[in-house]
């Protein structure tokens, strides 16, 4: 009996070792903020790193958010900048209609100050400008958009007064590399209007992001769990690596 089970354990033992030899670089997914793998060798791998993140495994950027000088505008209307938000604040926002109005702030999903990261500027016929991130999603006519989509022509929506959206055609577009801060508020809207500048809260897509963050607002709501923290938010993170896990589809980052 002590013989079978010896050799049982043995056994297992071998398997092991035979499975662990054969795994590949790529097998532990090393490549962070949706990062695309690629084997060299048997043991060694290079990262390919979507817009706004770099370094070896992809780990340094973000995906998601507005620069540090950017400004919202609180209810009261006071305009102030977007890294002294809390939550709690009510924010310039939008319905699906169009319509302005303010939304209460239920998480910080990212809040960074030093980071440094590749952000992308729009500037509209009138001068307006609007940075974010590449992925970061804006509204184009009345469709979401990631922000390394946009085009020159485009129309972003656009507010002065805080009280009725207007359009304005983008006139140029430039990448800059040097982006200091990552600030993403997330108000129960899904909504945000940054430099007067219509826009979502979410990076990739504004639907999936609406269903994704959906549970954190109602416990937020109910005072189950705290948004007002620094750094990238736990659930944030979570989604991040579960995403990258499971595998995002191409069409987000492609």
């Amino acid at each position: 009996m002590n013989c079978a089970y010896a050799t049982l354990v043995l056994f297992t033992a071998l398997l092991w070792l035979v499975n662990t030899s054969h795994s590949l670089p790529c097998d532990s997914k090393p490549c962070k903020n949706f990062g695309i793998c690629t084997e060299v060798d048997a043991r060694t791998y290079t990262c390919a790193c979507v817009p706004g993140t770099s370094g070896k495994n992809c780990e340094n950027g973000t995906s998601s958010c507005f620069p540090i000088n950017s400004m919202v505008m609180l209810e009261s209307g006071q305009r102030i900048p977007i890294q002294d938000v809390s939550v709690g604040d009510r924010l310039l926002s939008f319905d699906s209609s169009g319509k302005l109005f303010f939304s209460e702030v239920a998480m910080w999903m990212d809040r960074v100050s030093q980071m440094k990261h590749t952000i992308i500027q729009l500037i509209t016929q009138t001068g307006k400008m609007f940075k974010a991130t590449p992925y970061h999603v804006v509204l184009v006519g009345d469709i979401f958009t990631q922000m390394r989509h946009v085009k020159v022509g485009d129309e972003l929506l656009l507010t002065d007064d805080g009280k009725q959206l207007h359009k304005e055609k983008v006139e140029s577009i430039a990448e800059i590399s040097n982006g200091i801060g990552a600030f993403a508020p997330l108000t129960y809207e899904g909504t945000i209007v940054v430099d007067g500048v219509a826009a979502s809260c979410y990076a990739y897509s504004h639907p999936l992001g609406q269903i994704a963050f959906a549970p954190m607002k109602l416990m937020s709501k109910l005072g189950i769990v705290s948004g007002n923290t620094d750094g990238m938010h736990w659930y944030s993170k979570m989604l991040v690596d579960w995403t990258q896990v499971l595998g995002a589809p191409s069409w987000l980052i492609t």
